[in-house]
């Protein structure tokens, strides 16, 4: 594995003991060594991406309810986008008590309040600014429990203030 990182040019060997290599980069380092001994089969993985797919269906109709109850005694109506275009870069489109329109990102907080963000979610998010939330749910014995935070114009309050980590895959791990 040592000879794959110093072609990556994650470590070098050092050039007075030839045993001994230099880690340039700790996070890449320790999380392809890591991914490196673990193993998954297929099936265990496709059951941990349709957990991770009801799950999401889970929070975003939590926050569909909530949303479609604040306007109850209004004229708007909350919608879930993201059956009709995974692309949007949202999930629900709602309104505030005033009208202004919304657009929701449902994102389940993991273990740590972390979650993770793609490019297209925070383009969108770039595009709509003020208009543009995120929404963080808790879950609580495999249910959501809680619509624990509301993030408004996450780009500004997590790119701006370096609140994320890059990954590998190009996603972003946003730190609560």
């Amino acid at each position: 594995i040592y000879i794959v990182f110093e072609r990556l040019g994650i470590v070098e060997t050092d050039i007075n003991n030839r045993k001994l290599k230099i880690i340039k980069n700790f996070d890449i380092a320790s999380t392809i060594y890591e991914k490196s001994l673990k193993k998954l089969s297929k099936a265990r993985f496709d059951e941990i991406q349709k957990k991770k797919v009801i799950n999401g269906e889970l929070a975003e109709l939590f926050v569909l309810k909530s949303e479609t109850l604040k306007l109850k005694k209004s004229p708007y109506k909350a919608y879930k986008v993201s059956d009709d275009n995974v692309y949007a870069g949202f999930d629900i489109t709602s309104y505030d008590l005033k009208g202004n329109k919304m657009r929701i990102e449902v994102k389940k907080i993991s273990e740590g309040d972390k979650f993770y963000l793609s490019k297209n979610e925070i383009n969108a998010s770039k595009v709509y600014k003020k208009n543009y939330f995120i929404y963080c749910v808790r879950f609580k014995d495999g249910y959501p429990s809680k619509i624990e935070k509301i993030i408004c114009d996450p780009y500004k309050h997590i790119f701006k203030l370096n609140k994320y980590k890059h990954n590998s895959k190009g996603d972003y791990i946003i730190y609560l």
